[in-house]
């Protein structure tokens, strides 16, 4: 019972996140998406608002070491 959860809600997460916005207004949320798109997954991480801005989400700079005196 514990694992059915669990599972069930992973499950329409892990599904809904690759249908379109016309499959997810059907309201068939357990079936499995028609196309397949990654569409959604590409706007989330290139247009998701983080505070003041919706500029997608942005990598630190690579380290560079600090030189000391």
């Amino acid at each position: 019972m514990c694992a059915a959860f669990v599972s069930i809600p992973l499950y329409v997460v892990v599904v809904t996140s690759f249908k379109t916005m016309d499959q997810l207004a059907q309201g068939e949320i357990f079936a499995l998406p028609s196309t397949l798109t990654f569409e959604p997954w590409r706007a989330a991480w290139s247009e998701v608002c983080s505070g003041m801005t919706c500029a997608g989400v942005s990598w630190p700079a690579p380290f560079e070491p600090v030189q000391l005196l």
